[in-house]
């Protein structure tokens, strides 16, 4: 048994402090895709997909694309349809075939078999309930099979087109929220699932601010720390706890609207990477806003980073008339990137839409400091047409919240088999400390979180004669509680560090 925790315990620390890249490969619209591998993002001009609204997509740890889907078909990383990838039910179908559902569907790694993703679809109408489908990449030579299809996670109710998953706080386990519609009368349910090694299940159902109507995105902070829900005249903000999933109101706005297609049709969110600030995309009312996170934790409006400006008519054409501004989604370079499509009067096949993606190239700054770039990210030419979505990523790094109460996977101070001692000198310190490992046979791996689980130090160490002496230097960073992590000899230990 002991032998068999600490096996389980050294699984789980790999898992936990390994980056990986699943997020790499975005795949939306009409034919659309890029990819993050490299500083700047390459167009993929193979797709075959076509979404007017919800997409997800996974690559493995190491960045290679493994699949797409819009909720109905799954295509392969060679851009084929995957064997019994037709017939998914996420998402209801629009005219172009695609999904119109907000962000009605996304893909996760199974946490049993490294082998295996897990597509969770959702849809408004008709209803479909909450449904598992697993791809098992072993399958036509590695082209993967949709080995399961459309199982029920949870029936009978009906949703909005918003879903939306984050890490649970040990690390491992996933929290999955969705918001009940309520057909006959409007509620403000948000199921909170829970996805371990032993399945998916209803955690609890939390009751929060207004009920919110069908479209519009919802997308949790990087961390977290946040969840944000946009739709018609609404903004929902609320605050999460990674470890009980329990949610908590922190802002909701209600602008009174009755029409979805009105100036105020609130329908992208997305938060800064540092959690700060709240971007909403407004479709008809061709505008982009700004929320702040106060000095009392609560966001609220800020500026408008963008209003309805004059279009370039040497990429929109004269006949264009104005944008509908779609989904954001956070990329893997901390910049935000703004899906929208030009209206225009002009009925030629496709004026409607862009080979372009707008970008917010410092999303943590204020007002037009954020830098705003309309149209500035090409994703291809024709038959390459962006729409109102992105793929639904969740953050596929976000680690243990190391030092937690439920951080029960990779907190610990002694093992029987540990054969190794770190201890921090001073503590608390002031800039910089001595970290000391002793009785280390080979290269150790030295991480440090802050209390929000971000990373703020990494590096790999060489012991001379089995012991390691590294200086740490934390001055750029604020004054607080910091969780020293430190893998050596097939084992983990963690300390806490106080900077004055």
């Amino acid at each position: 048994m002991k032998l068999f925790a600490f096996l389980l315990l050294l699984f789980c620390s790999t898992y936990l402090n390994a980056q990986n890249h699943h997020g790499d490969n975005w795949l939306f619209g009409y034919k659309c895709g890029l990819n993050f591998y490299t500083n700047l993002p390459q167009p993929i001009l193979e797709s075959e997909m076509v979404s007017e609204e919800g997409c997800a997509s996974i690559s493995d740890k190491d960045g290679n694309l493994v699949c797409y889907t819009n909720g109905r078909t799954v295509w392969n990383k060679q851009h084929q349809v995957m064997d019994n990838g037709i017939g998914l039910a996420g998402g209801f179908q629009s005219p172009w075939w695609g999904s119109s559902s907000t962000n009605g569907m996304l893909i996760l790694p199974s946490l049993t078999d490294s082998d295996q993703y897990l597509i969770i679809t959702q849809n408004a109408f008709p209803d479909t309930g909450i449904r598992l489908s697993t791809v098992d990449m072993t399958y036509n030579g590695e082209l993967g099979k949709v080995v399961t299809k459309n199982e029920p996670i949870y029936q009978g109710i009906y949703f909005t087109e918003k879903l939306a998953a984050c890490r649970h706080a040990n690390g491992r386990d996933w929290w999955l929220i969705s918001i009940e519609l309520g057909w006959s009368a409007p509620v403000n349910h948000y199921p909170i699932f829970l996805y371990s090694p032993t399945g998916i299940s209803l955690h609890h159902t939390a009751v929060v601010g207004y009920p919110m109507p069908p479209a519009g995105q919802m997308m949790f902070s990087k961390y977290g720390n946040h969840l944000v829900a946009a739709g018609n005249g609404r903004i929902a903000v609320m605050d999460f706890n990674r470890c009980t999933g329990d949610l908590t109101l922190n802002q909701d706005f209600d602008f009174g609207i009755e029409e979805f297609y009105n100036t105020n049709s609130y329908y992208g969110a997305c938060f800064s990477p540092d959690e700060s600030r709240i971007y909403v995309s407004s479709m008809l009312g061709q505008s982009l806003l700004q929320f702040t996170k106060d000095s009392t934790q609560t966001f609220q409006p800020s500026d408008t980073v963008w209003f309805n400006p004059a279009l370039d008519t040497g990429v929109f054409g004269s006949a264009c008339e104005r944008i509908f501004l779609g989904q954001l989604q956070l990329g893997p370079d901390e910049k935000i990137y703004c899906s929208f499509s030009p209206v225009c009067t002009n009925p030629t096949p496709w004026t409607n839409y862009s080979h372009y993606l707008s970008v917010i190239n410092l999303p943590d700054s204020a007002a037009s400091a954020c830098n705003f770039e309309l149209a500035s990210v090409f994703v291809g030419d024709a038959p390459h047409y962006t729409l109102l979505g992105l793929p639904n990523m969740p953050n596929y790094n976000l680690g243990a919240l190391v030092g937690s109460t439920c951080d029960t996977l990779t907190t610990t101070t002694s093992f029987q088999t540990q054969v190794f001692n770190f201890n921090i000198h001073p503590n608390p310190f002031h800039d910089q400390f001595q970290l000391t490992i002793t009785g280390v046979i080979q290269n150790a791996l030295v991480e440090i979180h802050d209390v929000l689980g971000r990373q703020v130090f990494h590096q790999v160490v060489s012991p001379v004669s089995r012991t390691v002496h590294q200086v740490v230097d934390l001055s750029g960073y604020p004054s607080g509680v910091y969780f020293v992590s430190v893998n050596a000899n097939k084992a983990h230990r963690t300390l806490k560090a106080v900077k004055k």
